[in-house]
């Protein structure tokens, strides 16, 4: 009994003692944690079922915010007058019918092709317009990317047939190429073409120098012999044509004369 007595006073006062502690440094005490504990423990389940709602909540922000900036595209802005569908789903149904028709394969090549032609074609049309240092150089750098990829996949078409997912890759590297957002054409060009092409430059530039000096000559010496084998050939054809003249003219039979009458004859009729 004394023992069981001591043993609750002593627990008592150990109590009373941190509570001191806590209240001197500001820190709860053991129980005080335990009823916070308790507390947090009901609000868990409330954060994970307010996560979801707040997801949706930022999803459709983003997609009210991909529509305003889909509305400087006038296309888009009347099929959703004509059709009621917001533009940001118009637009993300024709992304995944392209990315359907690139994975099924069926005109695929084609339309890289005019991914790849259609939208620089016509920034350059305006580059020459109305042209800009910094323009001209983004689509020249283009243009000398495009031409070595189409080179390299010509040369390799019947390895990258093989590639899983070609043309869908293809897309997306002639789209990451050429829109100013990215501008991948530029670090194409520094990484890849200008060291391979800068080292050799002065020789290329040698050799095609001897091989249009070389095409020149023989472009003149061509083009001479050309006119004097033309000027022979219509004299022989001019000649042939007076001989064909005057054997015509010995051939055709004269044409019989009609004796005019006399005057006395006149008189008489």
């Amino acid at each position: 009994m004394l023992c069981s007595y001591l043993q609750s006073v002593s627990l008592s006062l150990s109590d009373l003692v941190s509570r001191a502690r806590s209240s001197i440094s500001g820190a709860p005490s053991a129980e005080e944690r335990a009823a916070l504990a308790q507390d947090e423990t009901p609000s868990r389940p409330l954060k994970q079922i307010a996560e979801p709602a707040t997801a949706r909540d930022s999803l459709r922000r983003q997609m009210n915010r991909w529509d305003d900036q889909l509305h400087r595209y006038p296309l888009l802005h009347t099929l959703e007058e004509a059709t009621g569908v917001k533009k940001v789903y118009l637009a993300a149904f024709a992304v995944l019918s392209m990315f359907a028709v690139l994975i099924l394969g069926l005109g695929a090549n084609a339309l890289c092709e005019l991914v790849g032609f259609c939208y620089p074609v016509y920034a350059s049309f305006k580059t020459i317009e109305e042209p800009e240092p910094e323009v001209v150089r983004q689509w020249l750098t283009y243009w000398v990317v495009y031409a070595w990829f189409f080179t390299v996949e010509s040369i390799s078409d019947r390895i990258l047939s093989w590639v899983p997912f070609y043309f869908l890759l293809k897309l997306l590297f002639l789209l990451w190429c050429q829109l100013p957002a990215y501008r991948g054409a530029a670090v194409v060009y520094r990484s890849v073409v200008r060291p391979l092409v800068r080292p050799y430059s002065l020789h290329i530039d040698t050799s095609a120098n001897v091989v249009s000096a070389a095409a020149s000559v023989t472009a003149h010496r061509v083009s001479s012999r050309l006119r004097s084998h033309s000027a022979a050939f219509g004299r022989k054809l001019s000649f042939q044509a007076d001989r064909l003249k005057e054997s015509i003219k010995s051939l055709s039979p004269s044409s019989p004369t009609i004796p005019e009458a006399n005057d006395e004859e006149k008189k008489t009729q």
